[in-house]
Formats: C-alpha cells, structure tokens, sequence
C-alpha cells in the first residue's frame, strides 16, 4: 500500500514541481482513512489496494510527469599542448 501511495504522491509532486499537492493529498488521505465509517465489507482492504494501484498505473501511463533534464552549461574546448 505505501509503495502505491508513494507512486500517486510522486507523480503530484513531479506534476505540480512542488510538494504543497502531494502533502494535501496525503492529508486527505489520512482523514479519511482515519474518520469512523459504517461502509465496511470483507475484502475493503484489497479493493483500496487494487482501486489505489488501477489510480497510480492510469497516472503514470496517461499523463506522465515531464522531467526536463537540466542543461550542461557550455564548455568551451581548447586545444592541448603536448607535455614536454
């Protein structure tokens, strides 16, 4: 379940290029994790998991983050002269 919630929470903050999202998210996660509710069946454990799982694959498959790679800064090349 963290490894799921690690890769949802991930891809916010590649997306938004901050953590503000991600640390909502999870807040709202825990809320309702953590509130009393009377909706409970057996096997509410795996369907979290599976439904959690189904959400990070359709993120990371249909809306990839973009990670611009940084560029190098030019170095100018000069020619050698040979060791005496």
């Amino acid at each position: 379940m963290c490894v799921i919630h690690g890769f949802v929470l991930s891809w916010l903050t590649l997306r938004s290029k901050s953590l503000l999202p991600a640390t909502l998210a999870h807040g709202l996660f825990n809320v309702f994790v953590y509130s009393k509710s009377d909706f409970s069946f057996p096997g509410k454990h795996w369907v979290h998991l599976g439904l959690w799982g189904v959400f990070a694959y359709v993120l990371f498959r249909y809306w990839p983050p973009s990670i611009e790679s940084e560029a190098l800064p030019y170095v100018e090349e000069r020619e050698m002269a040979p060791a005496t």
